[in-house]
């Protein structure tokens, strides 16, 4: 049956199927269960996984990558790693203009679903909907992790730096590098969140390439389900982190 659209103090979503108002609210409690940082052992094997200090000659592409920051810690040092990898990668060197900068395949997939799916809702009149339901998930997902992020990059590099002394770091300092590596961590965890979210808005419509749309979505969301970070994606290939040094057999102890 045909629901009425919500007057304007009403919420959009509710305009939605009781099913997807549903959906969106369990993926919402969803959030607050995911395990940051905690890699389960067990990536997907067709992710390209970088680790805080995987050698060199693990990777032909790897020798020129260098840490960051001078108090780099491992988060740190694997987003860089992930991110250096990424640009170095083939299929982004052959599609861009530089090795050492994103190329048009960076994220391709991402945004072709994100407007696919953007052009869908407001052409099936769930455009406000949609943005209410992205609005809630992106709050949701960046008020789960900025805090653990910026825990994660303060117990990583603590007993590394200088708190006291002739050179003490100054407080702003301190906060600007922790919120260096904190805040594009939870970018990007959002932004896996929020494409899902919209994919959730239109699950009970027939669209072409749904299955490809949907897909894409649920794989971004699964690197951070299973304990590992996304930097990005070069045509659909993954490239994830982990702040471990090595890679893991099975890392995660559930109590």
């Amino acid at each position: 049956m045909q629901r009425a659209q919500p007057a304007p103090s009403q919420s959009a979503i509710k305009s939605l199927p009781d099913a997807i108002q549903k959906s969106l609210d369990e993926f919402i409690i969803h959030i607050k269960d995911v395990w940051f940082f905690v890699p389960d052992g067990k990536p997907n094997a067709k992710w390209v996984v970088s680790y805080a200090d995987m050698p060199p000659e693990t990777d032909t592409n790897d020798k020129g990558f260098k840490e960051t920051s001078r108090y780099a810690g491992p988060l740190e040092r694997a987003r860089a790693r992930a991110l250096y990898r990424a640009r170095q990668s083939p299929l982004n060197i052959s599609l861009g203009t530089a090795s050492d900068r994103p190329s048009n395949a960076w994220n391709r997939e991402y945004w072709e679903t994100n407007e696919t799916l953007v052009h869908l809702a407001n052409n099936c009149k769930r455009g406000e909907a949609s943005r209410e339901a992205i609005d809630r998930v992106r709050n949701a997902a960046l008020n789960r992790i900025w805090g653990k992020a910026k825990e994660e990059v303060w117990r990583e590099i603590k007993d590394i730096i200088p708190l006291e002394g002739p050179n003490k770091i100054k407080n702003d300092d301190l906060n600007a590098m922790i919120n260096s590596v904190a805040n594009p961590v939870a970018m990007e965890f959002a932004s896996a969140a929020v494409l899902m979210a919209r994919a959730k808005v239109v699950q009970d419509i027939d669209f072409a390439l749904k299955d490809t749309h949907t897909s894409r979505a649920a794989r971004r969301m699964e690197v951070w389900e299973k304990g590992y970070c996304l930097a990005a994606d070069i045509n659909g290939i993954l490239y994830a982190y982990s702040a471990l040094p090595i890679p893991p057999e099975q890392l995660r102890m559930r109590i």
